[in-house]
């Protein structure tokens, strides 16, 4: 109903020509469009939307930022036999776990994942949230299992959309797990063998070499 106060958001206009739900709070105005939908309608989010999604995410550089991937090449070494790699053999070996991570499959997986979950609005407005200063920052506490800038949620949550997306985010996680561990599984068991061809490589003298 116009008029109406729903979790702080005024509902406060609805123009019937554009089907534009307007929502207000305090200074702020949010407009919702309905063109196709209708409250409790479920619509698919394309597979184009979520990998934009992906793309503002900068989710590979992310990935190959962190310390995970060398914690990776240093165990698989010493449990392939090489039980005190160098330096020079850690950043050798973390370039062959980058080979056999596949992380262009694995943004396809999770493009999957993401255009089942979330509407095709839900996979725009974490574009444009994502793509931002703030929604990058977001990302970057988030990667490092921290707390938001200033302590609480940023702001794209409180909006009505950004609701949505934070109450689908453990269905999100269930279905990544249940997508993602299989192929998880077959990446780690090729990573473990390469690890043990280099392992067994760095323990063979080179030819030539003085006994």
């Amino acid at each position: 109903m116009i008029g109406q106060v729903v979790g702080g958001w005024k509902l406060k206009e609805y123009r019937a020509a554009d089907e534009v739900l307007v929502l207000a709070k305090g200074d702020r105005e949010d407009r919702l469009r309905l063109s196709k939908s209708v409250v409790g309608t479920y619509n698919p989010g394309a597979l184009a939307d979520a990998n934009a999604l992906i793309k503002a995410m900068n989710f590979e550089q992310r990935m190959r930022q962190l310390e995970w991937m060398k914690n990776i090449s240093k165990q698989m070494l010493i449990n392939a036999g090489l039980p005190n790699p160098s330096v020079e053999q850690l950043a050798e070996f973390e370039k062959e776990i980058v080979r056999l991570f596949d992380f262009s499959k694995m943004q396809s997986l999770m493009a999957v994942v993401m255009s089942e979950v979330y509407t095709q609005e839900e996979l725009r407005a974490q574009t444009e949230f994502y793509g931002s200063e703030l929604g990058q920052a977001a990302l970057d506490n988030q990667m490092r299992g921290v707390q938001a800038l200033d302590k609480k949620e940023p702001e794209f949550y409180t909006t009505p959309i950004g609701r949505s997306v934070k109450a689908k985010e453990a269905q999100s996680r269930e279905q990544m797990d249940k997508t993602m561990t299989p192929w998880m599984k077959e990446t780690m068991k090729a990573i473990s063998m390469a690890a043990l061809t280099y392992a067994k490589a760095q323990a063979t003298p080179a030819t030539g070499a003085k006994p």
